[in-house]
Protein backbone atom coordinates (compact mmCIF):
# COMPACT_ATOMS: atom_id res chain seq x y z
CA UNK A 1 0.00 0.00 0.00
CA UNK A 2 2.86 2.67 0.83
CA UNK A 3 4.58 2.12 -2.62
CA UNK A 4 1.23 3.03 -3.94
CA UNK A 5 1.10 6.01 -2.52
CA UNK A 6 3.85 7.14 -2.96
CA UNK A 7 3.95 6.65 -6.56
CA UNK A 8 0.91 8.05 -6.70
CA UNK A 9 1.88 10.88 -4.84
CA UNK A 10 4.99 11.14 -7.41
CA UNK A 11 3.03 11.39 -9.92
CA UNK A 12 0.83 14.28 -8.56
CA UNK A 13 3.70 16.03 -8.21
CA UNK A 14 4.65 15.63 -11.75
CA UNK A 15 1.34 16.96 -12.86
CA UNK A 16 -0.39 13.77 -13.27
CA UNK A 17 2.70 13.57 -16.60
CA UNK A 18 5.31 11.04 -16.65
CA UNK A 19 8.84 12.75 -18.10
CA UNK A 20 9.24 12.03 -21.74
CA UNK A 21 12.53 10.69 -20.61
CA UNK A 22 11.60 8.48 -18.38
CA UNK A 23 12.61 4.67 -18.69
CA UNK A 24 9.71 2.32 -19.96
CA UNK A 25 9.33 -1.58 -21.12
CA UNK A 26 6.08 -0.71 -23.44
CA UNK A 27 4.40 2.25 -24.86
CA UNK A 28 1.95 1.65 -22.41
CA UNK A 29 4.08 2.41 -19.67
CA UNK A 30 4.95 6.19 -21.33
CA UNK A 31 2.64 9.03 -21.64
CA UNK A 32 -0.04 9.69 -23.86
CA UNK A 33 1.27 10.20 -27.60
CA UNK A 34 4.75 9.10 -26.15
CA UNK A 35 6.04 5.88 -27.31
CA UNK A 36 9.06 3.68 -25.62
CA UNK A 37 11.60 3.71 -27.95
CA UNK A 38 14.14 0.91 -28.29
CA UNK A 39 16.83 2.08 -26.03
CA UNK A 40 13.57 1.94 -23.23
CA UNK A 41 12.49 5.83 -22.81
CA UNK A 42 9.64 7.42 -23.57
CA UNK A 43 9.49 10.24 -26.63
CA UNK A 44 7.41 11.73 -28.98
CA UNK A 45 7.28 9.70 -32.05
CA UNK A 46 8.81 12.48 -34.52
CA UNK A 47 12.00 12.77 -32.07
CA UNK A 48 12.64 8.60 -32.54
CA UNK A 49 12.04 7.39 -35.51
CA UNK A 50 12.84 3.87 -37.01
CA UNK A 51 16.38 3.17 -38.45
CA UNK A 52 16.92 0.63 -40.61
CA UNK A 53 20.92 -0.49 -41.17
CA UNK A 54 21.78 -2.60 -44.00
CA UNK A 55 25.07 -3.85 -44.78
CA UNK A 56 27.06 -5.63 -47.84
CA UNK A 57 30.32 -7.53 -47.70
CA UNK A 58 33.23 -6.75 -50.15
CA UNK A 59 30.78 -4.87 -52.23
CA UNK A 60 27.93 -7.74 -52.23
CA UNK A 61 24.74 -8.30 -51.18
CA UNK A 62 24.27 -10.83 -48.12
CA UNK A 63 21.56 -12.82 -47.44
CA UNK A 64 20.15 -16.07 -45.50
CA UNK A 65 20.31 -17.97 -48.92
CA UNK A 66 23.46 -16.41 -49.93
CA UNK A 67 25.99 -15.66 -47.25
CA UNK A 68 28.46 -14.65 -49.36
CA UNK A 69 31.41 -13.97 -47.62
CA UNK A 70 29.79 -14.06 -44.45
CA UNK A 71 30.92 -17.19 -44.14
CA UNK A 72 34.08 -16.48 -42.86
CA UNK A 73 32.66 -14.08 -40.00
CA UNK A 74 31.91 -15.56 -36.59
CA UNK A 75 29.54 -12.43 -35.94
CA UNK A 76 29.32 -9.20 -36.18
CA UNK A 77 28.42 -6.03 -33.86
CA UNK A 78 26.30 -2.78 -34.48
CA UNK A 79 27.39 0.13 -32.11
CA UNK A 80 25.17 3.18 -32.43
CA UNK A 81 26.37 6.06 -30.56
CA UNK A 82 25.26 9.78 -30.10
CA UNK A 83 28.03 12.02 -31.66
CA UNK A 84 29.65 13.67 -28.42
CA UNK A 85 29.79 9.81 -27.34
CA UNK A 86 27.82 10.37 -24.45
CA UNK A 87 25.14 7.69 -25.36
CA UNK A 88 26.18 4.23 -26.43
CA UNK A 89 24.50 1.12 -27.46
CA UNK A 90 25.87 -2.65 -28.38
CA UNK A 91 24.50 -5.35 -30.09
CA UNK A 92 26.64 -8.18 -30.55
CA UNK A 93 26.11 -11.52 -32.01
CA UNK A 94 24.88 -10.49 -35.19
CA UNK A 95 24.38 -12.97 -38.17
CA UNK A 96 26.43 -11.22 -40.94
CA UNK A 97 24.02 -12.76 -43.45
CA UNK A 98 20.88 -11.55 -41.74
CA UNK A 99 22.34 -8.34 -43.89
CA UNK A 100 20.09 -5.61 -41.95
CA UNK A 101 19.50 -4.16 -38.44
CA UNK A 102 16.20 -2.85 -37.54
CA UNK A 103 15.64 -0.33 -34.79
CA UNK A 104 11.71 0.51 -34.44
CA UNK A 105 12.00 4.00 -32.45
CA UNK A 106 15.59 5.17 -32.10
CA UNK A 107 16.09 8.49 -30.80
CA UNK A 108 17.49 10.82 -33.07
CA UNK A 109 21.10 11.61 -30.82
CA UNK A 110 21.58 8.21 -31.87
CA UNK A 111 23.38 9.39 -34.93
CA UNK A 112 26.25 7.50 -35.74
CA UNK A 113 26.59 3.77 -36.69
CA UNK A 114 29.67 1.44 -36.67
CA UNK A 115 29.61 -2.06 -37.83
CA UNK A 116 32.38 -3.96 -37.05
CA UNK A 117 33.39 -8.13 -37.91
CA UNK A 118 34.57 -11.07 -35.86
CA UNK A 119 36.40 -13.80 -37.24
CA UNK A 120 38.29 -16.75 -35.76
CA UNK A 121 40.84 -14.56 -34.69
CA UNK A 122 39.22 -11.50 -33.38
CA UNK A 123 38.17 -8.19 -35.25
CA UNK A 124 38.49 -8.28 -39.17
CA UNK A 125 36.85 -5.67 -40.58
CA UNK A 126 35.09 -2.27 -39.18
CA UNK A 127 33.07 0.21 -41.29
CA UNK A 128 30.46 3.68 -40.02
CA UNK A 129 28.43 6.12 -41.10
CA UNK A 130 26.19 8.78 -39.70
CA UNK A 131 22.41 8.69 -40.17
CA UNK A 132 20.56 10.16 -42.79
CA UNK A 133 17.47 9.30 -43.34
CA UNK A 134 15.83 5.89 -42.10
CA UNK A 135 18.41 3.66 -43.80
CA UNK A 136 21.79 3.90 -43.46
CA UNK A 137 24.11 1.06 -45.60
CA UNK A 138 27.57 0.03 -45.09
CA UNK A 139 29.52 -2.19 -46.85
CA UNK A 140 32.60 -4.62 -44.73
CA UNK A 141 35.83 -4.72 -46.30
CA UNK A 142 38.48 -7.29 -45.65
Amino acid sequence: MQFWLSTAIAVASLGGCIPVDAECASDAACTTGAICTDNSECSAPADAPSWRITWTVNGAAVSLDEPGDCTVIEDLAVRVTSPAGTDDLNFRPVRCELGQFEFRALPLRFSQVRLEAFDASGLAATTGSSRDGDITTLDLVF
